[in-house]
C-alpha cells in the first residue's frame, strides 16, 4: 500500500490487538522525549530495542549504559531498518518521519509515526494496567490527547482490586476448563457473582481470598487446587 493510499484509509475501522514482542527487533528512530516514551512502553514487552539517533535523551543514555537498549548513534538512513520487525518514527522532523515510513513500507514493515496517523500502520493506545489486566483506549489516531483524558477518567474508577481479583480468577481458569463444556458458563457466572474486586475494595483481600476458596470447595469439591 502506498502512502497516498494510506491517506484515504486512515479512518477505516481498526482491528484491536495486543502484540507479543518478546525477542522481536524494534527500531525507534529518534532520541528525544517522544522516542523515550516509545522505548519506555516497549521495555516491558521484552522487545529487542534499537534506537537510531545521534543524540539520546538522558533516560535513553541510562538504559543504554545498562545494556537495556542498543544504539545506532547516527542520523537516520534506510539501511538501519534491515533486520527490523517493527518501526517507530519519533523524531522532531516530519520529513525524516515521512522517510522512515516510506522506507518501512517499501520493506513491508509496520510503522508507527508520531503525530501522523495517516502514515501509521498501527497506533499506540493509552493504557491502564492492573496486574495482568490491561485496558487500552484508542481514538484511531484522531486525538491521542483525548485518549489520555479518557484513560485518566477510567484510572479513577479501575482500582488495583481488579488486578488482585484477576489473579484469583486466572487460578480458577484451568479448573473450570477441565469441567464438561456445558457446565463452564455457569461456573464462570458463579465465580464472577462473588464480586471479588468489590470485597477486596471494601473488606480487604483476606476475606476475598476466603470467599474464593469457599467457592472452590463448593463448586469443585473433587478437584485439587
Amino acid at each position: 500500500m502506498t502512502d497516498d493510499n494510506k491517506q484515504s484509509t486512515s479512518h477505516a475501522n481498526l482491528y484491536p490487538a495486543f502484540l507479543s514482542l518478546q525477542g522481536k527487533v524494534c527500531a525507534v528512530v529518534g532520541g528525544g522525549s517522544v522516542a523515550t516514551r516509545k522505548v519506555r512502553s516497549l521495555l516491558v514487552t521484552g522487545a529487542n530495542i534499537v534506537v537510531v539517533s545521534p543524540l539520546l535523551h538522558t533516560e535513553l543514555q541510562a538504559l543504554l549504559s545498562r545494556s537495556l537498549i542498543r544504539s545506532i548513534p547516527s542520523n537516520y538512513a534506510a539501511e538501519y531498518l534491515d533486520g527490523i520487525q517493527l518501526v517507530f518514527a519519533a523524531t522532531n522532523d516530519p520529513e525524516v518521519n515521512r522517510r522512515v515510513a516510506q522506507d518501512a513500507h517499501m520493506r513491508g514493515l509496520w510503522v508507527n509515526v508520531a503525530d501522523n496517523p495517516a502514515l501509521s500502520d498501527f497506533y499506540v493506545p493509552a493504557t491502564i494496567r492492573r496486574s495482568d489486566l490491561t485496558v487500552a483506549i484508542s481514538t484511531g489516531g484522531s486525538s491521542p490527547a483525548f485518549a489520555r483524558y479518557v484513560r485518566e477518567l477510567l484510572e479513577q474508577r479501575l482500582s488495583e482490586s481488579l488486578g488482585q481479583a484477576l489473579d484469583m480468577i486466572a487460578q480458577a481458569r484451568p479448573l473450570i476448563l477441565a469441567q464438561p463444556k456445558e457446565l463452564q458458563a455457569s461456573l464462570w457466572e458463579s465465580l464472577f457473582a462473588l464480586h471479588l474486586e468489590a470485597i477486596i475494595e471494601t473488606e480487604g483481600y483476606p476475606l476475598a481470598r476466603s470467599r474464593y476458596e469457599e467457592w472452590l470447595r463448593r463448586i469443585l469439591p473433587k478437584m485439587e487446587y
